[in-house]
């Protein structure tokens, strides 16, 4: 599992000492992720500079929870 999925689900009590907790916690956070990329790429821009900021910050987010470009 991401390891900052991890840290964040022990962050939110989750016991991971169960077998699926790896896979349904991941999943979690994904769907997560996808919810706050839909809503990033729902606001309204005006200007070619702010495409790209919005281009950067999806890019961001996928690198800092799965540590690659998407």
């Amino acid at each position: 599992m991401n390891e900052r999925i991890n840290q964040l689900a022990l962050q939110a009590g989750w016991d991971n000492h169960h077998s699926k907790f790896d896979t349904r916690i991941e999943k979690f956070a994904e769907l997560i992720v996808e919810e706050c990329e839909k809503s990033i790429k729902s606001v309204p821009t005006h200007f070619e500079a702010q495409d790209k900021i919005i281009v950067e910050c999806l890019k961001a987010i996928s690198e800092h929870f799965f540590g690659v470009e998407q």
